[in-house]
């Protein structure tokens, strides 16, 4: 059913199963403007401890004891100790970056490069940082194969507070979350047209702007869950 093909002698990559290619799990929101090797958090609920004698046969067990339902894979070589982190929507990942007894995180993910993986929230983000009015910047998303950022829960605003210092939003799709900024969206109904902008100060998030004015963007392609 499936089977683990290679191993990377820096252990970037555990293996290759079935299900796709698992490499080495990194975070680009722990450390700004880094990307810093992690583990997941093994405290979360969301995981199941086991025991194997390498990542490859880690990886095995894990999908077999999630029932193919697996988002990645904790090992510990020195105690044989194997995390089977399960597929969940909504939810945020913890990662720590403090990999005690030699842990290797590996994850499975189908982001395209320039999109950067997103481990907690499981999401692919570019950003763009030529300056932009909302259409062109919607076009440049769209000719990568993905469109700007559709903020779909808490966790995924926070993700978006942290990743890039400024987004802009526009799908043409009704929203499910909200994150105004206090006194927001203030913009005049004057018959000009108002777009989504996202504003990295602290105890605020999205302000409405007029969609001429030109920012950076943040690109959001569409995964696999």
């Amino acid at each position: 059913m499936w089977f683990p093909l290679m191993m990377s002698l820096f252990g970037e990559i555990c293996c290759q199963a079935k299900e796709g290619l698992y490499s080495r799990a990194h975070s680009y929101l722990i450390v700004s403007g880094q990307k810093t090797p992690v583990c997941y958090d093994a405290q979360m609920i969301m995981s199941t401890n086991i025991v194997a004698r390498s990542s490859s046969e880690c990886l095995i067990k894990c999908l077999i004891t999630t029932k193919q339902n697996l988002r990645g894979i904790n090992y510990m070589s020195p105690v044989r100790s194997c995390s089977c982190v399960h597929k969940l929507n909504n939810i945020w990942y913890n990662v720590t970056a403090d990999l005690n007894a030699s842990c290797l995180a590996f994850v499975s993910h189908d982001c395209p490069k320039p999109f950067d993986y997103i481990i907690e929230v499981h999401k692919c983000y570019s950003l763009v940082n030529n300056l932009m009015n909302w259409s062109t910047a919607g076009k440049a998303c769209n000719n990568a194969s993905g469109h700007l950022l559709a903020v779909e829960d808490e966790y995924e605003n926070l993700a978006a507070s942290k990743y890039p210092q400024s987004v802009s939003k526009g799908v043409n799709i009704p929203l499910s979350f909200f994150g105004w900024c206090s006194g927001e969206p203030n913009g005049v109904a004057n018959g000009n047209n108002y777009c989504l902008q996202y504003i990295i100060l602290p105890e605020c998030a999205w302000d409405d702007y007029t969609c001429t004015m030109l920012r950076c963007s943040l690109c959001e392609i569409d995964i696999t869950l």
